[in-house]
């Protein structure tokens, strides 16, 4: 490995070890602190043009809808700029910098590892739990959390979904191994029985259509492999229906109800789409700017986010503020379903994920350019794989396929493409994964 190389690989362990901490705050600030080790350890001009041209776009971003917006909250579009951070790495570093075979085993060697022991430690959360509610059902799998909080007690800040994400992430990068090599197949069972008992549903949802979606891209291997993977896949499917029996039983109600318009989030995209464009008929071309409505940049800088309720903080240096369409259209709805009644309402109720950030903070030209990009990515990994026409690397595009296309659809259900302590690991994976699979 070259200098770049190893430098990205001590910057991806120590990116998964904090990811995988309680050190939430720390997590936020990774992706530009590996960053710098890599610029630390081999400088290099396509790095510093990249960061530049990152740099004038952040900068556009804010300032070009800044006098339009009234109470623009400049601290929130700074904040935008952290949340974000996890995308500004991955487009800053290029690709054909860090493509090597050797690079993603050394890894793979930490992420079998690291992902056998989150797998045992949220299995024993999940039995601990189990022990005193008598059903793995409900909200059961809200204790496994791994080592982001590894007491047994339930931590109500989205520690939950974040260790699964990872696990998923984790689980797609071993899965060519397995399929390959037929190893690492107790890390694959004991990871998928601790991702099940996590039992968040959507991660659940979004991970076997991503697998679907990129199955029907590539046409991969024998049919012993394919009808292997399938039942596997079934398997995994009637286990998940059997022991969350009840919250997969709500799905239907739940659907029905946010068709309905019954639910904050369903109330907020129709009030996104058909009222907000009346009185600010801009919103739906260009946004109202970074961090100044639905984006966790937004809701951080009003300082009622980050702990919540009576324990909410303000981040330091940043002053609390929020602009006039987050504080007209969006506050009472937010803390309704937060800080008042609402607080039953889990992430799938609430009236912000990432799509509708993006959409009416940066507005749909920008949301149908994210859209093209991912399209580009697919076509460009698909076209060097059916050019190469290697097993092997069929089996490594398809995970990395369902890689985008399991980050890309976290985007309907939260503000997952700010979380950095959520995907950060994972994006990194996928970064070395397409670097080794589009060369030539």
């Amino acid at each position: 490995m070259n200098s770049i190389q190893k430098a990205y690989y001590q910057a991806f362990l120590f990116s998964l070890l904090v990811c995988l901490s309680p050190f939430k705050g720390l997590a936020y600030i990774t992706p530009f602190l590996s960053l710098a080790w890599i610029i630390l350890k081999k400088p290099d001009s396509q790095i510093f043009n990249n960061i530049f041209k990152w740099f004038c776009l952040s900068i556009f971003l804010i300032f070009i809808h800044a006098p339009f917006i009234d109470n623009f909250a400049f601290g929130s579009s700074i904040i935008s700029i952290i949340t974000y951070g996890s995308f500004a790495f991955i487009a800053i570093i290029p690709a054909r910098l860090i493509s090597s075979e050797i690079l993603f085993e050394r890894m793979l060697f930490w992420i079998k590892n690291i992902f056998l022991i989150e797998a045992f430690i949220g299995i024993s959360q999940a039995l601990y739990s189990y022990s005193m509610s008598g059903t793995f059902d409900l909200s059961n799998g809200d204790a496994v959390q791994g080592t982001i909080h590894i007491t047994p007690a339930y931590e109500p800040s989205f520690s939950n979904p974040m260790f699964t994400a990872n696990m998923v992430f984790l689980m797609i990068a071993i899965l060519p191994s397995f399929i390959l090599k037929n190893k690492a197949k107790i890390h694959c069972i004991v990871g998928s029985i601790a991702i099940i008992l996590a039992s968040v549903i959507h991660i659940l949802i979004i991970f076997v259509f991503s697998f679907i979606l990129s199955q029907v891209i590539y046409k991969f291997g024998l049919m012993r492999q394919k009808i292997f993977l399938t039942i596997s896949f079934l398997f995994l499917c009637v286990i998940s229906i059997s022991l969350l029996e009840s919250n997969f039983a709500n799905l239907p109600n739940y659907i029905e109800n946010m068709f309905k318009g019954e639910y904050p989030r369903s109330k907020m995209v129709i009030k996104v789409f058909h009222d907000i464009p009346k009185r600010y008929p801009l919103m739906p071309l260009i946004g109202f700017g970074p961090g100044q409505f639905s984006s966790r940049a937004g809701l951080i800088g009003t300082g009622m986010y980050l702990g919540g309720g009576e324990t909410a903080r303000n981040l330091p240096l940043f002053p609390n503020e929020m602009s006039k369409p987050f504080e007209e259209e969006f506050l009472d709805m937010w803390l309704f379903t937060t800080l008042a009644q609402g607080q039953g309402y889990g992430s799938t109720h609430q009236p912000h994920f990432s799509f509708l950030s993006v959409y009416t903070e940066f507005g749909a030209i920008f949301l149908f350019l994210i859209f093209l990009r991912v399209s580009v990515i697919i076509l460009k990994i698909k076209k060097n794989t059916d050019l190469i026409k290697r097993f092997d690397r069929q089996i490594f595009s398809t995970s990395l396929t369902t890689g985008i296309f399991f980050v890309f659809f976290l985007g309907i259900q939260e503000n997952y493409w700010e979380i950095t302590q959520a995907i950060f690991p994972g994006l990194m994976i996928l970064k070395i994964l397409y670097a080794n699979t589009t060369k030539t």
